[in-house]
Parts: structure tokens; sequence; C-alpha cells
């Protein structure tokens, strides 16, 4: 595709927050759903925590088979994790799907998604280890490096010898790495914001590339310049912190239900893990329709054309079940 000469097109951030709002608005009832699915194991544990807890007949029984619990909650503890980590990537290839599809006018159900997400699962997988070994692995192996030297200079034989440890220097060091290795993952995630959705816009087994999308990838961030990017440096760190401002309000009321005796504790200890998954669900989702604002922005300026429609994708959907195009 050749570029051609529009003028960039910038959204304000209340049209875009506005925009955020309807997709929240169409998809609600699936983040639901899904929101349930990863954290009912969760649920269960904690209440179960804490009634035994409560209990005077279980901590009975642990005293007398120690070993037998421990091994269970452990068999336990480790599947739950592998089901968190499965669910959790499935529905984030899902949130992706619902925005694409809602801005290509199809709709998706959410039986549907979850098909097209599982048969996307491994090409996704493979995309997630190049952006690994492109930007995150470089990224990791400096920052080590970084860290051997200052703790080689601060342990050296000078220092150690004659004591001479400039505590503010030593201090200030390290915590200049850990802001360096902040701004570095703000960075990586902003220069890579487009790369998913690209990604659904480009596969297709007899034509797709990684070379090809991370090239394509490039033009749009090039064409876009900084305004796009200061744009979503913005929205990354706008939702994360809105996320944390929510993760302590909520603390605050479910600390709060705790006190209130046995029902109360319950109630908070069943609760807290489905809170904390609707406001990482919800956030997450909000935070990907926003940077898709900002990929039409982009691909209006390099193509002349704000959506690109991948047939392939839909094609995922199982032959019997009729995709609906949703009409203006």
């Amino acid at each position: 595709m050749e570029q051609t000469q529009n003028k960039v097109v910038s959204t304000k951030y209340g049209d875009m927050l506005s925009e955020v709002g309807k997709q929240l608005g169409k998809r609600k009832g699936d983040i639901i759903k899904r929101t349930l699915l990863i954290a009912w194991p969760f649920m269960v544990i904690g209440g179960f925590i804490y009634l035994s807890q409560e209990s005077t007949w279980f901590k009975l029984a642990f005293e007398k088979h120690t070993a037998r619990f421990l091994w269970i909650g452990s068999i336990t503890f480790v599947a739950t994790f592998l089901y968190y980590g499965f669910v959790g990537y499935i529905v984030s290839i899902e949130k992706r799907l619902w925005i694409d599809s809602a801005f290509d006018k199809r709709f998706l159900s959410s039986k549907e998604s979850w098909g097209v997400a599982l048969k996307l699962s491994f090409p996704v997988l493979g995309l997630f280890l190049q952006v690994f070994l492109r930007y995150a692995l470089p990224a990791m192996v400096g920052f080590a490096l970084l860290f051997k030297g200052l703790l080689m200079l601060n342990t050296s034989d000078f220092v150690t010898s004659t004591g001479q440890t400039n505590v503010p220097v030593f201090l200030g060091s390290y915590f200049g790495l850990i802001v360096a290795l902040i701004v570095c993952i703000y960075y990586i995630r902003v220069k890579l914001r487009y790369v998913t959705f690209l990604f659904l816009d480009m596969y297709n087994p007899q034509t797709y590339t990684h070379a090809l999308l991370f090239k394509e990838l490039k033009k749009l961030n090039i064409v876009t310049g900084s305004e796009s990017f200061k744009k979503a440096l913005i929205v990354n760190v706008g939702f994360d912190s809105l996320r944390s401002v929510i993760q302590y309000t909520m603390d605050i009321i479910l600390a709060g239900l705790g006190s209130l005796g046995s029902i109360g504790g319950f109630v908070s200890a069943v609760a807290r893990p489905l809170a904390e998954e609707v406001n990482r669900q919800v956030v997450s989702f909000a935070k990907l329709a926003a940077i898709y604002i900002l990929y039409m922005e982009a691909r209006l300026v390099l193509y002349g054309d704000s959506q690109k429609m991948n047939e392939y994708i839909y094609s995922l959907v199982s032959q019997n079940i009729q995709v609906d195009v949703v009409k203006e």
C-alpha cells in the first residue's frame, strides 16, 4: 500500500473517551461473563480459606493431616494458576477481536469470539515470542548488565577496603535504574501499541510473516509521529493510574465489609477476587479501545483508509454460524 498525503487526523480526548464508553456498553455483558469465568476459582478458594480459618474442626484436621493438606493445596494452587493463565490469555485475544469486529461492523458473539481466539492462540503466541525476542529480551539483558555493573561498583575492593561508600549515590543509582526500567517498559508498550490490531488485520497463514508485520508497524509509528506517541503514552499511564485508584477504593470498601462480622468477612473474601478481576478487565478493555482509535488514525494517514477487514479472521468462525453484519 502506498502512503497517502492525508493530513494527520487527531481525535480529541473527549471524543476518544466517548467512543470508549460506547464500546464498553456494547460488550459489558461479555466482559462480566468472561470475568466470572476467570475469577470463579479464586472466589471459591477465597471463601474456603475464610471458612477454614473460622472452623475449629478444620484447624484440628489440618494439624492431624498437615502433609496431605499441603499436597492438596499445592496441586490446587498450580492448577488454578494454569487455568488463570490459559483463560486470561484467550480472553485477552477476545477483547481485541471484540474491538476490531465492532469497527469492522461485524458482530462476533461471545461463543464465536471464543472459538476464533482459540484458533488464533498459537499464532498470537508466536507473535508475542517475536516481541519478546526483538524488544523485551534486549532490554532485560541491558538492565541486567547495568544492575551488575552498579553492584560491582558498589562492592568493589576499593569500597570494601576503605569503607568509603557514598550512600546517597548508592541509593540514587539504584533508584535511577528502577525509574529507567519503568520508563523503558512504557516506551516499549507505546512503541508496540498497534501490534496486536495490526496482526488481526494482516494474519493469513498463506501470506503473513512477522517481518512484514514489524515493517508495517514501523511505518505506522513514523507517519503518526510524536503526537500519537504522546497520546498513547497518556492513555497507558492514565488508565493504569485509574486502575490503581479504583483498586485502592475497592480495598477500602472490602476491608470495611470484612469488619462487619462473619457474614461480611465471607462476602469480602469471595468478592475480592471478582472485584479485582472486574477492575482489571474493564480498564484493560477501555485502554485497548482507546489504542484502537489511535490505530485507525494511523491507518488513515498511511493508507487513506482507517479500516481494514481481514476476511480470514471471520472465516475462522464455524461454518454453521453466521457472523452478523452491523448496520448503521
